[in-house]
């Protein structure tokens, strides 16, 4: 057997190739996957130090049916097929070893195989000369010990432990192949690992990224951001100039050294530098470094509020029920009404801030009666947007503190449209654009209307973006109103009469208001009940006694928000 060595995000098998060789994983850290239908690769399994690959297209002589690629600087043991043909001849038995292997893989082929055993390992990247990354990563390890056995591992621990310049060891040295299975050996007893990398010079660092499988982009919030962040952009070119993209999962880190708000500027960081997530700490704040390990371990939770016009204001009672129960929601998003709510949460409003400033946009001003001639709708918009910038001023999503999205819906292109990064009082005011009341938002290029047309309930936008745990509050009834007689045609005059009159019977018909609504959310209230199998937690307020513009009923529908999750989280704390 040949040994060979493949540094990590590189590829050992492709799919399709002819099989040529079989191999044993001697150290490091594989992962199978397969060509998915809708682009891209669909990860199956792992595969650790002592497991072998590609030993089935060698006994079928069948082209190889995954690619595998090494997540980790590896060694293998490489088994050419002449040599695996040779071994067969002489050693019988080796076959029937290699048989009860395959045959144990296929009897599980129908399982999804789990890609790890709940732990990770995390390399932290700092991107200038001034960052504080000894104190953040001794903060992180910290807030990682307590969800299981961490190491953080540093370039002196290695030249102490092995020999003096094996972290900085060139990968065709001796020593390269004593740090890989020391690090091996220490991934193999520790639930969580650390790398902290360093700012020069880069090979620590660059071996560092190749064994995570999570990057820490590591940024000062301080200073002149656009500077800052082209300067950084450098650093990560270097840093990934062998493979471009890193191949891990990448987060950008805002470390603030005086608390996170306010602050400007990350989307300029973010349109530099190859991150899938960005994330604001607070240097010395533990709950912050609590909320990143949560989303690095797949453990976050997300709260996810639906639209409902003026019942959504059961919402923020909701909220208050959660937090006073102890939970933390690490993001928040929603649709329409839902969406205000959680921007409002994520801002930072407690209870009665948010009671308050609902108070002042919905029932003093009450928007929806800022009439116009009804040509692109039967409101201008202008109350919403005043009220929407007072409520939330200037700031940008990808600033807040607090992870946030919500949803709107593009009629050129009829899709959903995610809004996570962006203006937030825009990225609202798109989300509860009601079509026919109020003007859809055109935004580069964009025709946006209400996120509820589509999906009322954006479980699924949450999971995806931030692979959280999914608590759901639901504001719209399955049923939103009732009609007593049939009617072939209705006049608005006797309409009109039937509502003004004293006395006699008045027949029960929706407004254009409501139907135009209801005609809008049709379809995502039956997708909202799929929903409800994906959340930890699904909670539905009663509070479809209220009419949907009747803004009077807020500290009501809060307090009924309120005490039904209370009541909710006493019978059934398990969903916890």
């Amino acid at each position: 057997m040949e040994v060979i060595y493949v540094q990590g995000g590189e590829t050992v098998l492709r799919q399709r190739d002819p099989g040529d060789a079989l191999y044993v994983l001697l150290s490091g850290r594989l992962r199978a996957g397969v060509a998915a239908p809708e682009g891209g690769e669909r990860p199956l399994r792992e595969i650790r130090p002592g497991e072998s690959i590609g030993e089935l297209s060698l006994l079928t002589g069948e082209p190889r049916s995954v690619t595998v690629r090494a997540i980790r600087d590896s060694e293998l043991a490489r088994l050419s097929k002449d040599a695996f043909n040779r071994l067969c001849d002489r050693h019988p038995s080796a076959m029937l070893a290699l048989a009860k292997t395959i045959a144990m893989r296929l009897r599980d082929s129908h399982q999804d195989a789990a890609l790890g055993d709940g732990g990770c390992t995390v390399a932290v990247v700092p991107l200038a000369a001034g960052v504080p990354y000894r104190e953040f990563t001794a903060r992180l390890t910290s807030a990682f010990d307590a969800l299981g056995t961490t190491r953080c591992i540093t370039s002196d621990q290695l030249d102490d432990v092995l020999e003096q310049g094996a972290a900085q060891a060139a990968d065709t040295s001796p020593a390269h192949s004593r740090l890989l299975r020391w690090l091996g050996d220490l991934e193999a007893s520790h639930r969580f690992l650390v790398y902290q990398g360093e700012w020069k010079p880069p090979v620590w660092t660059q071996r560092c990224i190749r064994q995570a499988d999570r990057i820490l982009l590591l940024a000062a919030a301080d200073g002149v951001a656009a500077a800052a962040a082209q300067e950084a952009a450098a650093v990560v070119r270097t840093l990934f100039s062998g493979g471009g993209r890193p191949r891990a999962h990448t987060v950008l880190v805002m470390l603030h050294r005086f608390g996170t708000a306010p602050f400007r500027g990350t989307e300029e960081w973010l349109r530099l530098i190859p991150a899938d997530h960005c994330h604001h700490i607070a240097l010395t704040e533990y709950g912050d470094y609590a909320r990143l390990v949560r989303f690095l371990t797949g453990r976050a939770t997300g709260l996810v509020l639906g639209g409902g016009g003026a019942r959504a204001f059961a919402q923020i009672g909701v909220i208050r029920a959660l937090r006073e129960a102890g939970v933390t929601i690490d993001a928040a998003g929603g649709t329409s009404m839902g969406a205000v709510i959680a921007a409002q949460y994520a801002v930072g409003m407690d209870y009665d801030t948010m009671l308050e400033a609902n108070r002042r946009c919905w029932v003093n001003r009450d928007p929806l009666k800022n009439y116009t001639l009804p040509i692109l709708a039967m409101t201008s918009g202008t109350r919403v947007n005043q009220s929407l910038k007072s409520m939330l001023g200037d700031a940008f999503i990808e600033d807040l503190s607090l992870p946030y999205f919500c949803v709107s819906t593009d009629l050129v292109r009829a899709n959903l449209v995610v809004h996570h990064r962006g203006s937030l009082w825009k990225s609202v005011r798109a989300s509860l654009s009601i079509p026919g009341i109020g003007p859809p938002l055109v935004w580069n290029g964009r025709v946006l209307v209400d996120g509820g047309v589509l999906n009322n309930l954006p479980v699924d936008v949450m999971k995806q973006l931030y692979d959280a745990r999914v608590i759901a509050v639901d504001a719209s009834p399955e049923e939103d109103f009732r009609c007593e007689d049939d009617a072939e045609s209705v006049s608005g005059w006797r309409f009109l009469w039937d509502r003004i009159r004293a006395s006699g019977p008045r027949r029960r018909f929706p407004t254009m208001f409501e139907v135009l609504i209801r005609t809008t959310m049709a379809s995502s209230v039956r997708l909202a009940e799929t929903s409800r199998a994906n959340c930890l937690l699904y909670l539905h307020p009663p509070v479809d006694h209220f009419g949907l513009f009747t803004w009077s009923c807020l500290r009501e529908a809060a307090e009924i928000g309120y005490r039904y999750t209370s009541e909710y989280l006493k019978c059934a704390p398990e969903k916890l």
